[in-house]
């Protein structure tokens, strides 16, 4: 623990010399949201270091090769393999592609907004399909229990963990261009907010993991 907490304190301690010569060579602005970046991963990595618990858990996975072989044995009819492949794999892949698809939109992320794929893509049809999945994933509930089963792996390397962490980092950079008019006061409301994204989130997963381990 004590060479973990020296190491933490060296590399603040590197992080703010680089900061100051930067600013010294007047290129701090050219850096600006990198440096934000990392300073959020920063303070996020001690966070899991010193807060977070890093003990095996058992964490609930979801079975698609058994899913899979069910459907092809015949036994599980075509309507609940399409609502629990729905609701499982296809509802949060289509989620995540249309909140990325309005915030690239919304902010013109890397100009992404400009390439023929994003130009390619209907936004009614992307609205229309998701609003769909959403609307399947109510049905049939209690068919997904049997694909599902626990492994014990550590908890803070786990998937959540890590889209949590790509959460906080993206909504960091996306919040810093949406304030960036405001000047200084951009960076602390930037960091600040991904910090808060890390934290809302950890509670939340931390919870659910308490209520099913109760």
């Amino acid at each position: 623990m004590k060479n973990s907490l020296i190491k933490s304190i060296l590399i603040y301690i590197v992080f703010f010399i680089i900061i100051y010569i930067l600013y010294e060579t007047k290129k701090i602005e050219v850096y600006n949201i990198y440096l934000i970046l990392i300073f959020v991963w920063i303070i996020i990595k001690d966070l899991l270091l010193y807060f977070v618990d890093k003990d095996k858990k058992y964490l609930k996975k979801f079975d698609k090769s058994k899913l899979y072989k069910d459907f092809k044995r015949s036994r599980i009819w075509f309507i609940d393999f399409t609502i629990i492949s729905n609701r499982n794999i296809f509802f949060p892949i289509i989620l995540v592609i249309y909140m990325i698809y309005l915030l690239t939109w919304q902010i013109h992320l890397f100009w992404l907004d400009k390439k023929w794929l994003f130009l390619w893509i209907n936004q009614n049809y992307l609205l229309w399909i998701t609003i769909f999945s959403w609307i399947l994933t109510v049905f049939k509930e209690n068919k997904d229990e049997k694909y599902f089963y626990e492994e014990l792996e550590w908890w803070i390397f786990s998937k959540n963990i890590i889209l949590t962490i790509l959460l906080s980092l993206f909504g960091t950079y996306i919040i810093f261009n949406q304030v960036v008019k405001l000047g200084l006061l951009s960076y602390p409301i930037s960091i600040i907010s991904g910090l808060l994204i890390f934290l809302v989130w950890i509670s939340i997963l931390e919870d659910d993991e308490d209520l099913e381990n109760s």
